[in-house]
């Protein structure tokens, strides 16, 4: 059994379950801040974290019950494939073998079935596809969801490092300081709404609108 294939499975999995997870999550969340509206926005905020936090272990506990059951039918199917005994023949079959003829006769076919199966008439139905047939098909495109997921995501992030270097690079290139009465205003504002730091107003070559830079929020 390989780990990194049950891991690949287990995560494609998660992936799946997650977007169904999400609409649900956010559907109750919509209704929720529409009632919740009169509310301060920091109680409609703390609803939306919460939603966040729910939709995150929610994710966790659907990857480890994947995981779970990934394993179990691997292993599952690792001890099927060491299984090297011969098949059994029953016996029932060897007694009631056909006369030795061209053709076998309805007579002796229509016993047998009865005797195997307890109906001399076969119905063969043809059934509907189920959810369980659904995610049977699905189970061998799950790896291959997950390293999708991955290049995407490589993809994305190196996008975006890439853009935090470029903006970082704003601050020392193509820029020059401010006037001493602009970068004194500036300060002022800041105290007044609790920013102790010493805030640099620089004017870009590059930018031609408001910029702030090392803010996280």
């Amino acid at each position: 059994m390989d780990s990194l294939e049950i891991l690949a499975e287990a995560f494609g999995w998660t992936l799946l379950h997650s977007l169904w997870m999400g609409v649900a999550i956010a559907a109750v969340l919509a209704l929720i801040l529409n009632i919740a509206r009169p509310q301060k926005a920091q109680v409609r905020y703390g609803m939306a974290m919460g939603a966040l936090l729910i939709m995150v272990l929610g994710t966790a506990l659907v990857f480890w019950q994947s995981y779970d059951r990934v394993h179990e039918q691997r292993k599952e199917e690792f001890h099927l494939s060491m299984v090297s005994e011969a098949p059994e023949i029953d016996e029932r079959w060897l007694d009631e073998s056909p006369p030795v003829s061209e053709e076998i006769s309805e007579e002796w076919f229509e016993t047998s079935a009865t005797n195997e199966f307890g109906d001399s008439e076969f119905v063969m139905e043809e059934e509907g596809v189920t959810l369980m047939d659904f995610f049977r098909d699905m189970r061998p495109y799950m790896p291959w969801l997950t390293w999708l997921w991955l290049v995407g995501f490589a993809f994305f992030s190196l996008k975006w490092i890439f853009n935090y270097l470029y903006i970082q690079n704003l601050r020392f290139r193509h820029t020059k300081p401010m006037e001493f009465e602009w970068q004194n205003r500036l300060n002022r504002m800041a105290r007044k709404i609790g920013i102790r730091d010493t805030l640099l107003m620089l004017e870009s070559q590059k930018i031609i609108s408001p910029l702030v830079l090392g803010h996280f929020k």
